[in-house]
């Protein structure tokens, strides 16, 4: 996923986070002390004489740096660290040590953390990691009234790291910190599942990590494929697992419907391509444990490293023969081809908001009216809305220009003026329009009310993101 998110300078930066994370050349040198007490606050507890960090993450960030370092050198030294925060008194709050390792962690370059963690025998991050699951345990055992099971147990599946991680908008690095903390909760389980004769289990801590990797594995797959683009019909929200598991912040519909544009504009063949991913045999969930065996994560990465894939909207890369090789987006989120008319109607809104920024280009608007045919065609409660919506804002004002002038300012009239002098772009505008607009009056009667909609069908699905009509 690192080789595959660093093929460009564009591809790096979809995945920066909001807030800036990179060292500046002055972590490198000494902190005055002045500075690492300014970056210090007592615990709120007067008989508790615990030191913490500031809460502005920008403040301790230069600390955590510079504490964590020795866990980038060598198998030996990771006890300094321990030592360090044992003189802070906060080496048994294991939730507060998870978050400063992951945001210490999040501020590394990828290849630094998987050169010296994923594979040898010395991996000082991972063995860090170990020893504090295991210091949980042992603290607990030596002392049964200072920590009760349920913080054994949320130690023991770093559950604050699988947190942080589920909130980290870089995807790639999200991947490969919740690798390494897997193969910790693994080593360190396996211990306690003899010290504990099958109380604390391998298998019931390592679950919740191969379920976050698989998810993480999901946004990948759509973020790669999307170019970034994972908001296709507006909103700002950037992609974690934490925003995607959210309803109503991303829709898997416009996810779907953006590829399937990249890949052609004739509404015949994308609903060609629907058909076709509803009825193969080998599709398969990157969600579930069929995404993790060799030859189907060859096809996810092959999926992931077309180039050219859903770059450009306005020149569709068409079905070639690397199509089948290179699978599209629905070929991952099959449950999602039953829903045509959920599909027709995301990509009619976003070949709308194609033609209205480039008006001359009326084959957009052409294709839009034959997604939004599905949409008529196979009336749900949404679609008055959307042909609504598409009349309302792309249609609708070039109308007004035509009889009333450019008063209201809702267009260019240095691009639009000219179309509409031209005869033959009037003479086709005129015609969708009235197209639009007998849809919009056959489709009224028969739009169904929210109280009797079926809910088209949804049934239960074992892939994530869940369905949601």
């Amino acid at each position: 996923w690192i080789s595959a998110a660093d093929g460009s300078e564009a591809q790096k930066m979809r995945f920066e986070p909001s807030y800036p994370t990179k060292p500046s050349p002055g972590d490198m040198e000494p902190l005055g002390f002045s500075d690492f007490a300014g970056a210090c606050q007592s615990s709120s507890n007067e008989e508790d004489d615990r030191v913490y960090f500031t809460k502005i993450k920008r403040s301790r960030l230069p600390i955590l740096r510079r504490i964590f370092r020795p866990l980038l050198q060598d198998l030996f030294v990771f006890k300094v660290v321990n030592a360090f925060f044992g003189h802070l008194g906060i080496d048994d709050d294991y939730d507060s040590l998870q978050t400063y390792f992951g945001e210490w962690s999040s501020t590394l370059p990828s290849n630094d953390i998987a050169k010296s963690n994923i594979s040898g025998t010395w991996r000082p991050m991972v063995r860090w990691l170990h020893d504090l699951i295991m210091r949980a345990y042992d603290i607990s055992q030596e002392s049964q009234q200072k920590l009760d099971d349920n913080f054994v147990r949320k130690a023991t599946k770093l559950e604050s790291l699988m947190n942080f991680c589920m909130e980290m908008e870089d995807l790639p690095k999200a991947f490969l910190l919740a690798v390494l903390c897997m193969e910790a909760v693994s080593s360190a389980s396996l211990q306690l599942e003899q010290k504990t004769y099958g109380k604390i289990t391998q298998n019931d801590s390592i679950q919740p990590w191969e379920d976050l990797l698989r998810k993480l594995r999901v946004c990948l797959i759509v973020s790669l494929r999307l170019a970034g683009d994972v908001n296709p019909t507006g909103g700002i929200e950037k992609m974690t697992v934490r925003s995607v598991s959210r309803p109503g912040i991303f829709s898997v519909y416009s996810w779907i419907a953006r590829d399937e544009l990249s890949l052609s504009h004739d509404d015949r063949v994308v609903k060609a391509l629907e058909g076709a991913c509803r009825s193969s045999s080998h599709v398969f969930h990157p969600s579930t444990v069929d995404g993790d065996s060799a030859l189907n994560k060859k096809t996810i990465f092959q999926s992931c490293s077309n180039p050219s894939q859903g770059l450009f909207l306005g020149n569709p890369t068409g079905l070639t023969d690397d199509t089948d090789s290179s699978r599209p987006l629905l070929f991952y989120l099959r449950d999602h081809a039953r829903f045509t008319t959920h599909l027709a109607a995301n990509r009619a809104l976003i070949l709308a908001s194609m033609w209205g920024q480039a008006p001359e280009k009326l084959d957009l608007l052409k294709n839009t009216m034959s997604a939004l045919g599905t949409v008529a065609d196979r009336v749900e409660t949404f679609s008055l809305a959307t042909l609504v919506e598409i009349y309302q804002t792309h249609v609708r004002p070039v109308c007004r220009a035509m009889l009333f002038g450019f008063g209201e300012h809702e267009l260019s009239e240095d691009v639009v003026s000219p179309l509409i002098n031209d005869p033959d772009w009037s003479g086709e505008f005129i015609s969708l329009a009235k197209q639009i607009l007998a849809m919009i009056i056959d489709c009224i009667p028969k739009t169904p009310s929210s109280k009797t909609s079926n809910g088209n069908g949804n049934e239960p699905s074992k892939m994530w993101p869940p369905l949601r009509g």
